[in-house]
């Protein structure tokens, strides 16, 4: 490569923004079923039922877990899908959305 694409290509690497991301978080609760977490994180989080049955089990260790990291459109949507199923089985579950850093990535 000459050296005018170089300076070129490092130029333009300046001005290009990552794209920000966010992951989705799951708070543990223990009144809600283990047949209701692991029918989300099935659904929504693409996992089969023997995925979601180790994902609980990290859950209920740590008290939380990040289970993906979207953009904002889809962090946003994935979020209030699964609080709206949730909400129409008669629970809330604790769930957010927050920035990653772009020091984290």
């Amino acid at each position: 490569m000459s050296e005018i694409a170089q300076v070129i290509r490092s130029q333009s690497k300046d001005f290009v923004k990552i794209p920000k991301r966010y992951n989705l978080t799951h708070y543990f609760n223990k009144n809600i079923k283990q047949k209701n977490y692991i029918k989300i994180l099935a659904d929504f989080c693409d996992q089969d039922e023997q995925e979601a049955k180790e994902t609980l089990k990290k859950l209920e260790k740590n008290g939380k877990i990040t289970f993906g990291n979207y953009s904002f459109e889809i962090s946003r949507t994935k979020l209030s899908d699964i609080k709206y199923y949730a909400k129409n089985d008669n629970y809330i579950l604790d769930a957010d959305s927050n920035e990653i850093n772009n020091a984290d990535r």
